[in-house]
């Protein structure tokens, strides 16, 4: 039988929104204010929240399974262990958001802003993440697998010990931290890798290309990477910078 479910502030406890239905699965909050909600192991999947407010929002452990959050501003969230995997967040905002071992797979993520956000040990694995912008976000651990980061702006982000195996990497991580990360099988075309940490990075079979951007006497090959000469990834319309 639908009922009223309050929605309410993450400290103060006030109701900040009532919805009539039985569960939140599916629920249609387009646009509502949600800012500073505590949402708090509720389940959202498949809803509905393009251009929704979900500033400074309590999101530990919340479902959001295939949820639609286009446009919707999490700006400084907690997004502790979070569940957005299949989700769509295309051009929303995760600025700063705190989302320790949250999960984001399958995930698009298309022209997002994830500046400063923290996603330690988080599961992006086949996240789609062209032209998002991560600079100086956490990603200490995390699991990018397969991850599309094309055109991607990672500059000053800490990527150690992260498993980016297999992903798209034409991206921008100048100055990033790459220390001991898996870039096994990744395609490098045109990326910028000046950091001072690729050492020490995995980089067997991974693909590159002669935009490929390198540390000062750095010699990739030398490292298992494989040189492509006149065969530009699928999908890659060149130099992405």
């Amino acid at each position: 039988m639908p009922l009223w479910i309050a929605i309410k502030h993450r400290t103060t406890k006030k109701v900040l929104r009532r919805v009539f239905a039985g569960t939140l699965v599916g629920a249609d909050l387009s646009g509502a204010n949600l800012a500073e909600a505590d949402l708090t192991d509720l389940d959202l999947s498949d809803a509905k929240l393009g251009g929704a407010d979900l500033t400074r929002a309590n999101l530990t452990r919340t479902k959001l399974r295939r949820a639609d959050l286009t446009g919707a501003d999490l700006s400084d969230a907690l997004l502790l262990k979070a569940n957005f995997a299949e989700a769509t967040l295309l051009e929303a905002t995760l600025a700063r958001v705190d989302g320790r071992e949250a999960v984001f797979q399958g995930a698009d993520l298309t022209r997002s802003e994830l500046g400063e956000a923290d996603l330690t040990s988080g599961n992006l694995r086949g996240a789609r993440l062209y032209n998002a912008k991560m600079v100086k976000a956490k990603l200490g651990q995390a699991n990018l697998t397969g991850a599309d980061m094309i055109y991607g702006d990672l500059r000053g982000a800490d990527l150690t010990a992260a498993d980016l195996s297999n992903a798209y990497l034409a991206a921008n991580f100048g100055g990033a931290i790459l220390t001991n990360a898996n870039l096994a099988g990744a395609m490098l075309d045109g990326a910028h890798l000046e950091g001072p940490n690729i050492p020490s990075a995995d980089l067997r079979q991974a693909r590159f290309n002669k935009a490929t951007r390198w540390p000062a006497g750095y010699v990739p090959h030398e490292h298992g990477a494989v040189l492509i000469v006149d065969a530009p990834f699928p999908g890659l319309p060149g130099r992405p910078f």
